[in-house]
């Protein structure tokens, strides 16, 4: 029977992972997208219920009209901001956001 071993050896000095994230060689601009996807107004929220009714049994009688949406974040590298903008639409439409039944909305910001 043969037995491997793995040895610690202590934890690595901290590393910054901001300048990791952000270095890329193509020389393009590095975007971070912020996307929010919502149910549309018309839609039931079966979830936004559920959790209302939990905070109703916790006490809390003032919250009302709870709906539950998602929140993503990623990295565009692109040459320009309507590249990106374009490209993030796509993305949402596509495969982030089911467009029968949710609407998206999306800020992009330039990293440094």
């Amino acid at each position: 029977m043969v037995f491997f071993g793995i040895f610690f050896t202590g934890f690595p000095e901290k590393i910054d992972r901001t300048r990791i994230s952000n270095f890329n060689l193509s020389g393009d601009i590095l975007y971070k997208a912020k996307v929010l996807i919502k149910r549309r107004p018309s839609i039931l929220d079966p979830q936004g219920k559920a959790v209302e009714k939990g905070a109703q049994h916790l006490g809390l009688n003032n919250i009302k009209d709870t709906r539950i949406g998602k929140f993503i974040e990623f990295t565009v590298d692109t040459a320009d901001k309507n590249s990106a903008e374009k490209e993030v639409k796509e993305y949402c439409a596509k495969l982030l956001a089911n467009p029968i039944m949710e609407d998206f909305e999306f800020t992009l910001e330039e990293m440094k």
